[in-house]
């Protein structure tokens, strides 16, 4: 059973702790590719861009999905946010085998990634 008040992290690619965030937090301190849209009512639950400059039309199968960044984000140090990051974080998603990895493994591409970023 988790504790909320016993969080011991908030990263995203930690899930593999007991005392983990609950999922609704990371959308406070993190951005992803996409969000579920911040409004009141059913439209909260709609899918909608965040990091990317759109939403992308599924290809093979829904297996594959090409993602263009919005131009000009920044992290809060002032460095550029590049497509390599966003590689790199699900590089890492997968060496550190948290549950989130289920949700990757059946996207072309994914084999790759479960060599896991250089570094860690």
């Amino acid at each position: 059973m988790t504790s909320y008040a016993l969080i011991d992290t908030i990263d995203p690619a930690a899930d593999t702790s007991n005392n983990v965030a609950p999922p609704q937090f990371f959308g406070l301190v993190n951005d992803g590719l996409v969000t579920l849209d911040h409004v009141a009512g059913p439209d909260g639950g709609r899918l909608v861009p965040d990091l990317a400059l759109a939403l992308p039309a599924p290809a093979d199968h829904g297996r594959s999905y090409t993602f263009r960044l919005r131009p000009g984000i920044r992290y809060s140090t002032g460095a550029l946010v590049r497509p390599s990051d966003v590689i790199w974080s699900v590089r890492r998603l997968f060496a550190n085998g948290g549950s989130g990895v289920a949700y990757y493994r059946a996207l072309t591409g994914a084999a790759p990634c479960q060599k896991g970023p250089a570094g860690l």
